[in-house]
């Protein structure tokens, strides 16, 4: 009996092979999952570091998702400041007093260290590296595999957009002629100004616009005394072309009109021309310059004059005449033509030499002219005659 028993004690326990195979493939289990947590854990740290780099990307160019009647309205640091941050630091603390500064554009916490905010570092405790330059942030990660998040695919794209439109008149008519005295001037952070002209056919461009909600003014009757203004905003993405048109309250139409029979040399004096204009309007038409087209380049006026209640009073008179070129410029005294009213402007002394006093009078018979006015009239093409 106790033989027995002793053999059936024996076959009931475990051989010192068996437990090795047991600890090994404890071991290799272990192994597994340690790997496995390890894994996790480092595919944790990585996508928080992404996370973490798309929250810095969104506080430099802002949050395309933010979007209020269709348009972006978020659109961070350089929305700000038309520029990238020079450092990462710059997001939190307005390290240049610059007055545009709207931050922190990374919300930190309360009491944390501002010195050394946790927003620079990665997951794993390392500072994420920037390169204002190139527009860059990266971090190393575990050493092995790092992260790395450009703000656009080209910086180009951030700051060389473009703002383009029509303008025209309440009639929907272009400025044609008139595009001279119209300006479109687009204000953009730092003080800067962006300003252009409409061509005749009303096309306008803005070039290397950065992002960022920017207003833009386009101007009719610019120098004169009461310009009207009109005041849009504009939202600009990335590797965009944004269209704003403008549409002024009047006519670029003309108010004055040139009076039939007008356009003549003066009595005695061929060397100098006269015409009278119509206020076609029913308001006063201040003036306070103009401009005239299509006289040669070797032909200069040293004097204009208009004639109110039968006075003539100088408007414009310089020891240099103008008119060389396809048009010259007289900045007149402001004189005003009332609702129906009449006024003649006189051009005195066309000469052939543009400083020397007594230089050879030039004949103006037949000469075509074409005058624009400060407050957008053009009148002619006229060709000159002599007085009736």
């Amino acid at each position: 009996m106790k033989i027995n028993n002793l053999k059936l004690n024996y076959q009931n326990g475990f051989t010192l092979v068996e437990l090795l195979v047991v600890l090994v493939i404890i071991g290799i289990l272990s192994g597994v999952t340690l790997r496995a947590i390890d894994m996790t854990r480092e595919r944790t740290l990585y996508t928080d570091t992404t996370k973490k780099l798309n929250e810095l990307t969104k506080s430099i160019i802002g949050d395309p998702d933010l979007i209020s009647d269709g348009r972006q309205v978020n659109f961070g640091f350089i929305g700000d400041m038309g520029r990238l941050p020079l450092t990462l630091y710059e997001l939190v603390k307005n390290t240049q007093n610059h007055p545009d500064w709207n931050g922190p554009y990374v919300k930190i916490p309360f009491l944390e260290d501002t010195v050394n905010p946790s927003f620079k570092l990665d997951a794993w405790g390392n500072e994420i590296q920037y390169s204002q330059q190139y527009g860059v942030m990266s971090s190393q990660g575990n050493g092995q595999l790092s992260l790395t998040r450009n703000l656009a695919d080209s910086l180009t794209f951030i700051f060389n957009n473009r703002v383009s439109g029509m303008i025209t008149d309440i009639d929907n008519n272009p400025p044609g002629n008139y595009d001279t005295i119209i300006r479109v001037v687009m204000y953009l952070p730092d003080n800067v100004r962006r300003e252009t002209i409409p061509n005749r056919s009303g096309y306008y461009l803005v070039n290397n616009v950065p992002i960022g909600k920017h207003r833009i003014n386009a101007i009719r009757g610019v120098g004169s005394a009461s310009p009207e203004t009109l005041v849009k905003w504009v939202s600009v993405v990335p590797k965009s072309n944004t269209p704003i048109d403008f549409k002024f309250t009047s006519t670029f139409r003309s108010n004055l009109q040139l009076v039939a029979n007008s356009g003549t040399t003066v009595w005695g004096d061929s060397s100098s021309v006269q015409f009278t204009v119509f206020n076609n309007s029913g308001e006063v038409i201040p003036l306070e310059w103009l401009k005239f087209e299509e006289i040669s380049d070797t032909v200069f006026c040293g004097l204009i004059t208009n004639i109110e209640f039968g006075i003539s009073n100088p408007l414009f008179a310089d020891s240099t005449r103008v008119g060389r070129g396809g048009m010259a410029n007289f900045n007149i005294n402001t004189t005003e033509i009332d609702p129906s009213g009449f006024e003649t402007f006189t051009l005195w002394n066309w000469r052939n030499d543009p400083i020397t006093p007594g230089a050879p009078a030039v004949p103006m018979n037949n000469v075509t002219f074409k005058i624009l006015f400060s407050d957008g009239s053009l009148i002619g093409p006229f060709t000159t005659r002599p007085p009736l």
